[in-house]
């Protein structure tokens, strides 16, 4: 019988909306880098004549970097960002909040590496109380994250 050791649906959810927010970032300036191939220096401000096809291609390359680099940094964090973990004997199912849909990885407890936890306390002009946890398995580059403030989390785990 698997035990659910961590679940964080909550937070989640707002990942999910950075994520999707992040989609609509994203296309947005691709729409935006391909008019500007297409017309930048067509407008007064800009000039008022068609600039060449080099310089049209690299302001438009430069926006599609603005573009996709959120989007892949999101990509990544969907993968590592847990939501769930379930232990079944020696055994761990972890989910994550993936990037459109939630992705699931299972491991044997003996490939647990380590875990190190953070306080996630910063004031300022904003106070941050955000404590988290990396969780290393052997084989992967990138950590896993657990988000301490999840509706369950066991303590005793």
């Amino acid at each position: 019988m698997a035990e659910l050791l961590f679940e964080n649906q909550r937070q989640a959810r707002k990942a999910r909306l950075v994520v999707l927010g992040t989609i609509v970032w994203s296309l947005g300036w691709l729409y935006w880098s391909s008019v500007i191939a297409q017309t930048y220096g067509l407008a007064a401000g800009d000039g008022g004549s068609l600039r060449p096809a080099g310089q049209r291609y690299i302001i438009a390359l430069l926006m599609l970097a603005v573009a996709f680099a959120p989007l892949i940094g999101m990509l990544v964090y969907g993968r590592v960002y847990l939501t769930r973990i379930r232990r079944d004997g020696d055994r761990l199912e972890l989910t994550s909040l993936g990037f459109l849909l939630p992705f699931r990885y299972r491991i044997d407890l003996s490939e647990l590496t380590g875990a190190t936890t953070y306080k996630g306390k910063a004031t300022g002009r904003v106070s941050v109380d955000a404590p988290w946890i990396t969780l290393r398995v052997k084989g992967r580059r990138l950590p896993f994250v657990i988000d301490l403030q999840a509706e369950h989390v066991d303590k005793n785990a």
